[in-house]
């Protein structure tokens, strides 16, 4: 029979002092916490973990993203301390300020996206970002900016999901032809 001191804790979830107090271990608690819910618990977990003199990394904010309205204020956060934004990143806050459902945080992707460009170049560009941001685009009525991003755009960075958005967005503005030529390029 094991130690008393060898059982397990009988909570789902050790409490932080019982555990090595690294920036994985603490990525891996806030990560379950948003994902259960519970932000607030979180950004609890990023304030001790920095008083621990405890270095959050694009994990740790891009996790704290995922489930809060406000990503964009984590996202600054981020770039504050010179941490570099990884796709994901940006595809998160992206599509985290889509859902807040306030119409006008288009706006807001759109200069962390092309700050974030200028910053890291292409290299935190990829298909998913270009789609979550077309998908802003498109669902705020800002058909002609999705359109103009959609021409600007790589190829090699669109997938179907992008020419679909490209689609809509000509669709909703009227532009029937543009449908069928992005229709055609798509099939390509």
């Amino acid at each position: 029979s094991p130690s008393p001191e060898a059982r397990p804790s009988s909570s789902p979830l050790l409490p932080p002092e019982r555990l090595a107090a690294n920036v994985r271990t603490y990525n891996a608690l806030i990560y379950a916490c948003v994902n259960g819910g519970n932000v607030k618990k979180g950004v609890e977990l990023l304030a001790q973990m920095q008083r621990k003199k405890l270095q959050p990394d694009v994990v740790t904010y891009t996790s704290l993203m995922k489930g809060s309205p406000d990503a964009g204020k984590f996202y600054e956060m981020m770039t504050r301390t010179n941490i570099k934004p990884s796709a994901h990143t940006l595809a998160t806050v992206i599509s985290q300020e889509t859902r807040s459902g306030r119409p006008e945080n288009w706006k807001e992707s759109l200069r962390i996206l092309t700050g974030a460009m200028g910053r890291h170049g292409d290299a935190v560009m990829n298909r998913y970002v270009v789609n979550s941001m077309l998908k802003s685009l498109v669902q705020a009525g800002e058909h002609k900016k999705a359109l103009e991003l959609f021409q600007q755009t790589p190829r090699k960075e669109l997938d179907l999901g992008s020419y679909a958005l490209a689609m809509q967005a000509a669709a909703l503005s009227r532009r029937h032809h543009d449908v069928l030529v992005l229709y055609d390029e798509a099939g390509r």
